[in-house]
């Protein structure tokens, strides 16, 4: 069950939220939103796919090879993840971006305002890592003022709200030059187990290669050449989670 609330210092200024990552917490999934300025930083140590939902296209990012499985999970850390970079929609954890009106309106010297509505901060104070003991990180400093810690998660959210404001055209741009094709991952595993993992897309390096020198230089000057290029780059991932799986099953055994 959640609860939402608009953060504040009032309300809220003994609040506590574990920077920890597990099963308890809600992130034993195989996969995650996988936001589109966060892809150059994801295709370093993960997988980024495509899949289609309700007739949308929208970018996960692969975390296990099972239903429920996040192989990067692990006791073995500080925080529980088990990477120097935790996708966003993991590293959020109760925090979400809410909206609301300005007690006054600006306007810009058009006279226009585009969005009459400002970004606040909201959170989910039933979610398992919020606490009100000791246990945790603080988000409000003694005076009242922001921690470090929400501080650091405010930009987080200002990612992702960047990133919400472009993936429609990106995604866009990539199905009207039809570059998304099928992408159906099959693997063995050490103990013999072969596993194939269907309804995934990437996009396509043959289709791009054949794009015309004007259609390149628009995806170029959109800024969606890089994000194309680390999401092709993110595929050699895959084998690197079939290794993960591996190493998880033999520490089952032993």
């Amino acid at each position: 069950m959640t609860r939402h609330m608009l953060l504040n210092n009032i309300d809220h200024q003994h609040l506590r939220v574990l920077h920890q990552f597990g099963a308890a917490f809600g992130d034993a999934v195989a996969a995650l939103p996988a936001f589109a300025l966060e892809w150059p930083e994801l295709q370093k140590q993960y997988s980024i796919l495509l899949r289609r939902d309700a007739g949308r296209w929208q970018a996960v990012v692969l975390l296990g090879l099972a239903p429920d499985e996040n192989l990067f999970l692990t006791g073995n850390s500080a925080n529980g993840w088990d990477a120097s970079y935790v996708p966003l929609a993991a590293e959020k954890g109760p925090f979400l971006i809410g909206f609301q009106r300005p007690a006054a309106m600006s306007f810009d010297q058009s006279g226009q305002t585009p969005d009459p509505r400002d970004a606040v901060v909201h959170i989910d104070i039933k979610h398992p890592r919020v606490s009100q003991s000791a246990a945790g990180l603080p988000l409000f400093l003694p005076q009242g003022g922001a921690s470090p810690y929400l501080q650091y998660i405010s930009g987080r959210l200002e990612q992702i709200q960047r990133s919400l404001a472009i993936e429609p055209l990106l995604l866009q741009a990539l199905e009207q030059l039809d570059l998304i094709e099928p992408l159906n991952i099959e693997f063995a595993l050490d103990n013999g187990e072969k596993h194939r993992l269907t309804g995934n897309y990437s996009i396509s390096s043959a289709r791009l290669a054949a794009l015309s020198g004007d259609d390149l230089q628009r995806l170029n000057q959109s800024g969606f050449l890089p994000l194309i290029y680390a999401q092709l780059s993110s595929l050699s991932n895959i084998q690197q989670l079939v290794d993960r799986k591996n190493q998880r099953q033999r520490q089952q055994v032993a």
